[in-house]
């Protein structure tokens, strides 16, 4: 392997592999502007971190522990971040403007939703954050492909057979939200089950021009 093969491993470590195919088909120029919503460690943002393409990367994550995993991978990547795209707060109490991203991820942030309302209203002012032509990113788990193994435990929270409880979207929900914001698919709702104990999906929407 050559030095700029592993170069380009490090890089890419830990980024989704969905985010990858739109990364490789050039969805986001030089100068593009990042989001990474409930960002943790950042492992999402390490591509773009490291990139010569001079984008405008911002991170929104509420939790210390999470703004210290994401100071630490900086910090083995060998890059730094202005502390204004450094967001401590909450997607709800984030201040950043609307339609201003070319690309705003929402991974494993969804299904920590309390209910219906709460995952609406965070997916909605997430998918505020793109701006026209830009993709929204989601991976959330859901009910896809488990609908006969779980237990409900409440309004959209399900117990599942991983022994963890957690709210669930269906196809349905996922549609109809996609349907009231206008939004188009860049690629279809895509389920991974995994060893029928739980289900990650992948939604990924543009904001038409």
């Amino acid at each position: 392997m050559s030095a700029d093969d592993a170069r380009t491993l490090r890089r890419l470590a830990g980024v989704d592999a969905y985010l990858v195919d739109l990364i490789v088909e050039g969805r986001f120029g030089p100068g593009a502007r990042i989001v990474d919503l409930g960002a943790g460690g950042g492992r999402n943002l390490s591509w773009f971190l490291t990139s010569d393409a001079d984008y405008e990367v911002h991170a929104v994550e509420p939790n210390p522990e999470g703004l210290a995993a994401f100071a630490e991978r900086r910090a083995q990547l060998g890059v730094e971040l202005a502390p204004e795209r450094i967001h401590a707060c909450t997607i709800e109490e984030c201040s950043l403007p609307a339609q201003s991203f070319d690309l705003v991820i929402l991974n494993a942030v969804l299904h920590f939703a309390r209910d219906e309302e709460h995952f609406r209203a965070l997916f909605r002012r997430s998918f505020e954050l793109v701006a026209p032509g830009g993709v929204f990113f989601a991976r959330l788990a859901s009910t896809v492909g488990l609908e006969d193994v779980l237990g409900a435990s409440g309004p959209g929270w399900y117990a599942l057979p991983d022994e963890s409880e957690r709210f669930l979207a269906d196809g349905a929900l996922v549609r109809s939200e996609t349907e009231a914001v206008g939004a188009e698919w860049v690629r279809p709702f895509k389920s991974t089950v995994v060893d029928r104990l739980r289900t990650m999906s992948t939604w990924v929407l543009a904001r038409p021009v």
